[in-house]
């Protein structure tokens, strides 16, 4: 036997080492020996019962396994330790091969103990096939227990079976655990009373850390929670958050905080007339006033430096090129700059081979060695003679002067700070590029009014939410997600909620009203022209509308996918029933982001419909594989390896299964506008996201 290939994008069997196991117990067994063997019955069962608790604790449903053994006098057993031993295992179907029927269950356990024949005896064809039937009827993981020497010395079917299991490391005395968030932690269950009851491992009763790494990096700090969130999507982390701020101060928060929270870290910034003033790091320079208390001009009073007009003439600038401007006026260099030698002698009493007025670099002589003088127009070190350099009191690099300016006049193609054309470290303050420095600084300034302090028109997106046309993207989400109450959450995030101004009325004003509904009942038509009152939206900012407005746009997609899957007459229901469970998993993924929803996780979020819509394409073709010939099958298995894996699903994926597809057209007989049915992201329009 083999797994088909639908099944490649199932889970492993969580808890479980294995998919496959088969429990043996090889002692010899006589069927006549009615005491032994009722013992031995009793011993199986409750072994499954108990591997059966721990599934359910795995957070598996009752409807998704399937208890089968190949004896009915071993039905009563089962049912006799459920009402005094397991209860939480009453709703799991447990029943005879001989009145199995043949339902498809995500996981079987199989009692095979019943199949020990007297000595000599061989097991019948119709037994044989029997088990068969029940194994291979498994969805996601099937486990046996029985004596396997038995079975396979009277069944050639069976020793088929025990060599691929013994291949495959399938088999043996005892059944494999191991821990969702401890992988390796591996246990051996012998006996029934071994199983967790926690349904984690060992390490729960010591107290061990997850240890699981979070989507920050970070290892998650609780004790092992497989029953709580063990996926981590609702999880924090509660570590310091690592960043820096613009002044390169470390941030106070944590790390699930989300902008950082503002740096209050005490400064002293130096005011245009000169004076200091001690504030916090988050607190805009433009907002800052001197309080620091001057004479008058006529030295008669005491005033605020606020109070004084500015100083006329800057004091900026050197001897070869003052600044011509007032105190009070952003100096600015531009096409001013001093191209001036500076005509200091650096301590080692060679010259210094910088600009008049500019940090000194090192020197060219004695530091050659350590020290790169770098050409950004060659993208070399410089071997030119009597060259000026800069030196960025950053990252501390030295660059070829005429290269650097060249760079910093280039247009930014992207708003953003200058930056060091070596290392790309941002340049906040530069006394010679004063000018390229502040202009892309104002840019960034400007960008980020245009997109964070803009009211956007979130009318827009309730039009969208309340649309009651059948093909609408808000009567889809609701038609497939009903009980996600998907739509209510995207109103509640755009809406403030209005507080009802009805009051109760006394019996006075009762008998009032009663007398007055004549009168009303005829103004009850002038009262529906009236307008109904207004919404009152939330102002969100450019980053928090697109990702409710993107968040929108996956959770139509996904409810379009499942509705297209239902209404493709070739899928089996095992199929579309596997798809949409997988949809609806990443639709709650998708609701989780809330406002955080970056550029990244969109990327990923539309690769994951579109593998959707991939395999959706590759199962259709999967139905015509009786009238294909072997290069179309190659071709199949081409397109599965690509699809069916655990890794994000890139566009170099999604192109290169473009292109097989392209090749599958006259390989099967298929309607020419089957791949425009799933090209679903053409549908949906997105907007970019930080």
């Amino acid at each position: 036997m083999q797994d088909h290939s639908s099944v490649a994008i199932d889970d492993d069997i969580f808890g479980l080492a294995k998919n496959v196991f088969f429990v043996t117990r090889n002692s010899k067994e006589v069927l006549d020996e009615g005491l032994e063997n009722k013992r031995k019955m009793v011993l199986e069962a409750e072994f499954l019962l108990a591997f059966c608790r721990y599934l359910l604790l795995q957070g598996y449903q009752h409807e998704q396994i399937l208890i089968l053994t190949t004896c009915s006098e071993q039905l009563h057993i089962f049912k006799k330790f459920i009402t005094s031993s397991f209860p939480t295992c009453a709703k799991v179907r447990i029943t005879s091969t001989e009145d199995y029927e043949g339902e498809e269950s995500d996981i079987i356990l199989l009692s095979l103990m019943t199949m020990v024949k007297l000595k000599g005896s061989s097991s019948s064809s119709k037994t044989d096939s029997q088990d068969v039937a029940a194994i291979s009827r498994a969805k996601k993981g099937i486990f046996m227990i029985g004596n396997m020497d038995v079975l396979s010395s009277g069944s050639v079917i069976w020793r088929k079976i025990e060599q691929v299991l013994l291949k495959e490391n399938q088999i043996g005395r005892a059944l494999p655990l191991r821990c969702q968030n401890h992988p390796d932690e591996v246990v051996f269950i012998l006996e029934p009373n071994k199983f967790p009851v926690s349904g984690g491992c060992d390490r729960v009763k010591c107290k061990a850390k997850c240890s699981i790494r979070l989507q920050c990096g970070h290892a998650c700090e609780k004790f092992c929670h497989v029953e709580d969130d063990p996926k981590h999507f609702l999880s924090k982390c509660w570590k310091p958050c690592g960043k820096s701020c613009s002044r390169e101060h470390p941030c106070a928060g944590f790390c699930y905080e989300d902008p950082c929270p503002p740096c209050d870290e005490v400064l002293d910034v130096t005011l245009p007339c000169g004076h200091l003033v001690r504030t916090f790091c988050h607190v805009e320079e433009d907002v800052l006033e001197c309080e620091a208390k001057v004479w008058t001009s006529r030295k008669t009073a005491v005033s605020h430096c606020n109070e004084q007009p500015p100083i006329e003439k800057c004091p900026s600038g050197c001897r070869h090129k003052p600044c011509k401007r007032k105190c009070s006026e952003d100096c600015g260099r531009g096409e001013n700059k001093c191209n001036e030698p500076c005509e200091k002698v650096l301590d080692c009493q060679h010259k210094c081979v910088g600009f008049c007025g500019e940090i000194c670099p090192p020197c060219r002589e004695c530091t050659k060695d350590a020290v790169e003088f770098f050409d950004s127009t060659t993208n070399s070190v410089s071997d030119k003679p009597d060259v000026k350099f800069v030196l960025l009191d950053k990252c501390n690099h030295v660059l070829e002067a005429d290269g650097l300016d060249k760079w910093m006049q280039m247009q930014l193609e992207i708003p953003g700070p200058r930056v060091c054309p070596r290392c790309k470290t941002p340049i906040f303050y530069s006394h010679r590029y004063k000018e390229e420095v502040d202009s892309a600084l104002r840019d960034v300034t400007a960008e980020k009014e245009r997109f964070f302090d803009k009211d956007h028109d979130v009318s827009k997106i309730y039009a969208k939410l309340t649309d009651k046309t059948e093909s609408s993207p808000a009567q889809m989400i609701e038609k497939v997600f009903a009980e996600g109450s998907f739509i209510s959450e995207f109103l509640d995030e755009i809406l403030y909620q209005q507080e009802e101004k009805s009051k109760p009325c006394s019996d006075k004003e009762e008998e009032s009203h009663e007398l007055s509904k004549g009168k009303e009942e005829e103004s009850n038509e002038l009262s529906k022209e009236e307008e109904e009152p207004k919404k009152a939206f939330k102002t969100l900012n450019w980053t928090e509308f697109n990702s409710i407005s993107n968040r929108v746009n996956l959770i139509g997609a996904l409810a379009a996918l499942i509705l297209k899957s239902k209404e493709e007459n070739i899928f089996s229901s095992n199929f579309i029933n596997r798809f949409e469970w997988k949809v609806c998993k990443l639709a709650k993924l998708v609701m989780l982001r809330k406002h955080n929803l970056n550029e990244p996780e969109l990327e990923v979020f539309m690769g994951e419909i579109q593998r959707f819509c991939d395999l959706a394409k590759l199962e259709t073709i999967r139905t015509h594989t009786q009238s294909c010939d072997e290069v179309g099958r190659m071709l199949i298995l081409k397109v599965e390896a690509l699809v069916c894996t655990d890794e994000p699903y890139t566009q170099s994926q999604e192109a290169e299964v473009e292109s097989l597809l392209q090749d599958a057209d006259p390989a099967f007989p298929l309607k020419p506008s089957w791949k425009d049915k799933w090209s679903i992201l053409k549908e949906w329009r997105f907007e970019p996201a930080f």
